[in-house]
């Protein structure tokens, strides 16, 4: 089948912000610092979309409009206190800290919605209208205490200790009223829509760990056992869960250098992510019509492993250097939606867990400035990256995976005449293999390129003269879609008033065919999309330097600017 939909939105949001800092220091050993922040936000935003679902041949199958308005007033207030000692002579300290979250949302919406379902003849079989008035109030009081300490045992390593405790309160009413037809007002309580939540969660989290440093080397190793408790209940459908999880977690990190310019550095950490309250909740959510969706409270928690690891050879005299690099992280236990799909493409949604997906990504880069005889330079950037990755999840009820692979090579040139002119091109070609599980004709596999080149002047004096031009091309992109264009953009500036002012004129997209198209490989789906993008354009301006402020030049940098 096929499916059209347009939306669009107009908002308006009043944000005010404040953030204090405050440090005391009464001796040398001891430090006091209080961070409080204010966020106030006030505003409203209008949307409507229109969706469409028919068969190839054109025959209808469903549609859904929407229309919203919402007004929205919320207050968040945040603090941080924290109290540090440092003692002996290698390190050693003691901290202890209090943090709180205290937030609040008003949220008054105005919710519209038709959906018409049509039989294999194109006919008209059920019309589902919802016309209410939602009314909204959420809060969320969340108080943080730890303690953490460093002790000494010799004088490269140390022990850390330390345990933190976190109690949030998180308070959600929902009412949702429909139109009465007599008097016109929403004043008709929908209970089996409406919810009023109540949770609360309880945090502990002890950790202890070794730490080594000397000249060379940074290494250090930790873990500890978290303890997380979820209660919750809606006072409407009157059902609650009490869920407790007990999640081992764990670091290790080394950072070794060989010499001054290179070093090498590991980092592996796991950690156990426990399922959001609305994942969890067994209630009903239908705000929008053609997606039903209700939690699961005998969802697990998602363990998560991640590496990362690199070799950095880099000489800051030369400007040249290599770094290489790899990672990637296994997901058990992973929480995705699972989706099953009606004869009228009405879906109903909820959660579970999955095992074994992952991903992997590595890359190098090389950096080498060459300098001639004539002071001008030459530079040189090669570089690739590739990435292969594994999905899980549902498609109509069946459990499926993805895999999707990618290389991306890439080189650059720049060519550096001092005062005169600067030539930098460049190519970019990005290999991509996706395979799907369930319905190997969606397989892909293209080809991306990109072509870029920068031309500046700085000839005649005091005018700069730029270009920038690049060529991208999109490979096996569906018909209808556009999968090449050259987007141009130049300019021309002035220099006045030595280097600190400058009038230029900038023309974006010269050629006028600046497009925004792209292919995206989902969990179980291709997706080609064009937006509408900005289009050609003159701009015309002047800028001009401070040359100091508070006795200092910020111009005065090291290389030239261009």
């Amino acid at each position: 089948y096929f499916n059209n939909s347009t939306s669009s939105s107009d908002r308006k949001n009043d944000n005010h912000r404040a953030r204090f800092g405050f440090e005391f220091e009464p001796d040398t050993l001891t430090r006091i610092s209080f961070r409080p922040n204010i966020t106030v936000n006030d505003g409203f935003v209008k949307s409507n979309s229109n969706t469409s679902s028919f068969e190839e041949d054109g025959t209808p199958i469903n549609t859904a409009e929407t229309e919203q308005y919402t007004e929205l007033l919320s207050t968040n207030f945040s603090n941080n206190l924290n109290v540090s000692r440092k003692f002996g002579t290698k390190g050693g300290f003691v901290s202890l800290g209090f943090d709180n979250t205290n937030n609040t949302s008003e949220e008054e919406n105005v919710y519209f919605s038709s959906r018409e379902i049509y039989d294999d003849a194109g006919n008209l079989t059920d019309t589902d209208i919802q016309d209410q008035f939602i009314n909204q109030n959420t809060r969320k009081d969340e108080y943080s205490i730890s303690a953490n300490t460093r002790l000494p045992l010799s004088e490269k390593l140390s022990l850390d200790v330390s345990y933190s405790y976190t109690k949030s309160n998180d308070e959600s009413e929902r009412l949702i009223y429909e139109k009465n037809d007599l008097t016109g007002e929403y004043d008709v309580l929908v209970d089996t829509l409406s919810n009023d939540f109540n949770s609360e969660t309880f945090n502990h989290r002890p950790n202890i760990g070794l730490v080594y440093r000397d000249d060379k080397l940074r290494a250090s190793i930790s873990g500890g056992l978290e303890n997380v408790r979820l209660k919750n209940e809606d006072l409407f459908t009157e059902t609650s869960f009490d869920n407790t999880y007990n999640n081992f977690y764990s670091r290790a990190y080394f950072r070794y250098k060989l010499n001054k310019t290179k070093s090498i550095y590991f980092n592996y950490r796991n950690a156990r992510n426990v399922p959001s309250i609305t994942q969890l909740q067994p209630v009903t959510n239908t705000t929008n019509p053609l997606n039903i969706v209700t939690g699961n409270p005998n969802l697990d928690p998602s363990l998560q492993h991640n590496i990362y690891m690199n070799f950095n050879n880099y000489d800051f005299k030369s400007r040249s250097g290599f770094y290489a690099y790899l990672g990637g992280d296994l997901t058990n236990d992973q929480v995705v939606s699972i989706t099953t799909t009606n004869q009228d493409l009405v879906r109903t949604t909820s959660y579970t867990n999955v095992d074994g997906a992952y991903s992997l990504f590595a890359g190098a880069s090389l950096d080498k400035t060459i300098t001639l005889e004539s002071k001008n330079t030459i530079k040189i950037d090669a570089g690739i990256y590739s990435n292969m990755s594994k999905d899980l999840g549902f498609s109509n009820g069946v459990k499926f995976d993805s895999n999707r692979y990618s290389i991306s090579p890439n080189l650059g040139v720049q060519y550096d005449i001092v005062d005169i002119l600067t030539i930098e091109p460049s190519y970019d070609i990005s290999f991509i293999n996706a395979k799907y599980s369930l319905n190997n004709t969606r397989d892909q596999n293209y080809v991306n390129h990109n072509v870029g080149l920068e031309l500046t002047s700085y000839w005649p004096k005091n005018f700069v003269f730029g270009n920038d031009i690049s060529y991208q091309h999109l490979g096996n992109i569906a018909p209808g879609f556009k999968n090449d264009f050259v987007l141009w953009n130049m300019s021309l500036g002035y220099k006045i008033m030595g280097d600190d002012g400058i009038f230029k004129v900038k023309v974006f997209d010269v050629l006028d065919q600046n497009i925004s198209t792209s292919r995206t490989t989902g969990d179980d789906f291709v997706q080609d999309t064009q937006q509408l993008v900005l289009e050609q354009y003159v701009m015309f301006s002047f800028t001009y330097k401070l040359s100091k402020f508070g006795g200092k030049d910020p111009n005065k940098r090291r290389g030239r600017r261009r």
